[in-house]
């Protein structure tokens, strides 16, 4: 049986070193173990556009001049350095690197 687990449940902020969501933990647990239970197979799917509204509101979305460092830019968030010829900053974006803390969790948690 297939089912996501949803980052802003686990993650409410989505940053990580905000705190998890202990309860969330333990009910992804549940579902898993009563699955097993049931004789039913688990496969978790991290679905990565559920962002959380933490992420959301760190204006992603908003028309801001490229490269500002005074603005978190997602995933086009830009290389420092790089204003007079913007560069992403690629897998080093904090929305990428909050993306790894949360699917390392995951994997650490459910295997």
């Amino acid at each position: 049986y297939r089912f996501s687990v949803a980052w802003p449940r686990v993650v409410p902020t989505g940053v990580t070193s905000d705190g998890i969501n202990q309860k969330a933990i333990a009910f992804y647990h549940d579902v898993i173990d009563e699955l097993i239970a049931n004789g039913i197979e688990p496969i978790i799917t991290m679905y990565h556009w559920d962002l959380p509204q933490g992420l959301q509101d760190m204006s992603w979305n908003s028309s801001i001049a490229a490269c500002d460092s005074k603005y978190k830019q997602g995933w086009y968030e830009c290389a420092d350095g790089t204003v007079d010829n913007p560069q992403p900053s690629g897998m080093s974006a904090l929305v990428v690197k909050e993306f790894t803390s949360y699917a390392t969790l995951l994997l650490k948690e459910y295997g």
